[in-house]
């Protein structure tokens, strides 16, 4: 599952207000972008 699609599931689960949904896809477009399409079992802290 790439962090793009948890997020979508997150939104399904969830009952977030509209505004709580546009921050989280602002931050995907915006600080995630790089990750977005990579599998969140690849993803690590990078020192």
């Amino acid at each position: 599952m790439t962090l793009e699609q948890a997020l979508v599931e997150h939104f399904k689960e969830r009952n977030l207000s509209a505004a709580t949904v546009r921050n989280y896809q602002y931050h995907m477009d915006n600080y995630l972008a790089r990750l977005r399409r990579r599998s969140v079992a690849d993803i690590t802290c990078s020192r």
